[in-house]
């Protein structure tokens, strides 16, 4: 219901009003009545009503002044004159003071019941607009922080380059911002370690890092001016700056990549990458300055990532030439294939390095890797090998590179690739040494009695270089060909001497020498006796 309040000088009027309207069925209440503009005043500063019917003529304060008061001070609260004056200058002035409306005396009941209806019925209509206001305002508090970020995204992805300066700034102060400078320039934030965090945090969303950032970001420049946060699609932290003077932004841009780069790495365990674009002279132009600042950020590729990049400390991308790395990965498989792993480290980061200074794409770079894999894949094939290793290890190696984001990490993916081929071969090559020493062994013990048996002949039937055989053999057996073709011969002339009688001219025939006197000579430097020493002490025990 609404409240009425009658204000009359008139005793018998006041109480005529109050007890012969049908208040309640009108839908109003009557909440007091006063005898003129002065009780009227003071009253309204403790009671709330919707409605004030008033005489014009009464002592103190009469109807218009009370009608002035109220529009100064209640102006939603509707007025209604009763006046027995039909005076222009008065509904003039009643007009000034929005009066609801004007009647003259005398008015029926009927008349006044009717007149409420219309009033209530605008009241009730106000009533709704003013719900349904508030309700949009509510819904528009409720969803600023997404206009916000929508008209900040389209303003740096250039959907607004066309309008003013002036459109911009005022749709921003719509929307509760103020930016102003000589220069603006955006900042893109990354943050760093977040799969490492994740890890940590089993159960935390995956935008949860993006999210940490963006408060800390958004709570250090809440305390200072011409400066916006807020995230763009790709769920990245964006500042807008606005500035005078170059040399003073530069340090406060530092400032706050120091402070927040505290925060966040002593707090959570991430990282973060400033990627700094081009100044601009108009927000119509800010999305130039998203683009370069977006495009620096590909550099965190080549040099990893927790600094800050700034488009001006990089030359344009047109001017980048190619790079022959031909030579390098000749170096670098000759270190594989010899299992050198020093020299595969070394080659494989100076390559790397070069195509840091190149300062190339990432998409250039994957050319040039994809470069190496082959050569390496190549050469992993050419191995004793089942192709289903092959492939599964070629697989896993790519899976690995598309999860690294930098080409530090790369790198390490690829030396790791490198020693391991290079581990199977050196294990092939060893396998290989052992068997062609084993071979070797099994054919002095077959031949040791064909006096021309000799290194080359082993060699040549091994189909084996004589400095290569010398030393594998060397190494699997501890001892020379040499002094394992002499052992096997002494110890078969030990084995004859002991169970025959046979004479040293024979047995030396038998061990695959022709001049007995040069086998007495071997024998007695092997065993410290001649062979008929060495009968005689066999034969008597």
């Amino acid at each position: 219901m609404y409240k009425v309040l009658f204000v009359d000088d008139e005793a018998l009027i006041r109480d005529a009003i109050r007890i012969n309207m049908k208040w309640n069925e009108l839908g109003y209440e009557f909440a007091g009545a006063c005898k003129n503009g002065k009780d009227a005043i003071e009253f309204l500063k403790e009671n709330y009503v919707d409605v004030i019917i008033t005489d014009v003529c009464m002592p103190f304060v009469d109807g218009l002044e009370l009608s002035k008061h109220v529009h100064e001070f209640y102006p939603d609260i509707k007025v209604i004159i009763l006046s027995g004056y039909n005076e222009f200058e008065y509904a003039k002035k009643a007009v000034k003071y929005q009066v609801l409306d004007y009647v003259l005396k005398p008015v029926t009941v009927s008349e006044l019941s009717e007149l409420l209806i219309s009033v209530r019925d605008i009241l009730t209509e106000e009533k709704k607009k003013k719900e349904n206001i508030s309700k949009l305002k509510g819904a528009y508090i409720k969803n600023l922080p997404i206009l916000r970020n929508t008209y900040l995204n389209q303003i740096i992805n250039g959907l607004h380059k066309e309008q003013y300066e002036y459109e911009i700034h005022k749709k921003l102060e719509e929307l509760h911002y103020a930016i102003n400078g000589d220069y603006y320039k955006i900042v893109v934030v990354m943050v760093e370690k977040a799969e490492e965090f994740l890890q940590t945090t089993p159960r935390a969303k995956k935008d949860l890092p993006s999210f940490i950032l963006f408060n800390i970001l958004n709570e250090l420049l809440s305390r200072q001016e011409n400066s916006i946060v807020f995230q763009d699609i790709h769920n990245n932290t964006i500042i807008l700056f606005g500035y005078k003077q170059e040399s003073e932004q530069a340090s406060k841009i530092n400032e706050i990549y120091n402070e927040c780069k505290k925060i966040i790495e002593g707090s959570f365990g991430l990282g973060i990458t400033f990627g700094l674009g081009h100044k601009v002279t108009s927000l119509t132009h800010i999305n130039k300055s998203y683009e370069s600042a977006a495009s620096v950020l590909e550099y965190r590729f080549l040099y990893g990532g927790n600094r800050i990049f700034d488009i001006c400390d990089f030359v344009k991308k047109d001017t980048i030439k190619n790079i022959d790395i031909s030579k390098d990965i000749k170096r670098l498989l000759l270190a594989v294939k010899i299992n050198s792993i020093e020299d595969v480290k070394t080659i494989l980061h100076e390559m790397m390095q070069d195509l840091r200074k190149s300062q190339m794409t990432q998409s250039k770079v994957y050319v040039y890797l994809q470069i190496i894999l082959f050569e390496l894949g190549s050469l992993l094939e050419s191995l004793d090998s089942t192709e289903e290793d092959t492939t599964k290890k070629q697989e896993e190696i790519l899976q690995l590179l598309m999860k690294e984001s930098t080409l530090e990490d790369l790198e390490k993916v690829i030396c790791n690739y490198c020693l391991y081929i290079a581990g199977i071969m050196a294990e092939q090559r060893d396998g290989f040494d052992k068997r062609q020493a084993i071979i070797a062994k099994d054919y002095i013990d077959k031949n040791y009695d064909n006096p021309d048996l000799s290194l080359q002949t082993i060699c040549n039937d091994l189909s084996i270089s004589m400095s290569y055989f010398s030393s594998i053999f060397k190494k699997y057996t501890g001892e020379t060909f040499v002094e394992a073709l002499t052992k096997k011969r002494m110890q078969k002339a030990m084995e004859i001497l002991t169970n025959t009688s046979l004479r040293v001219y024979e047995i030396a025939e038998k061990v695959g020498y022709n001049d007995p006197h040069y086998f007495t000579t071997i024998f007695k430097k092997y065993s410290g006796m001649t062979p008929k020493e060495f009968s005689r002490k066999g034969k008597r025990k």
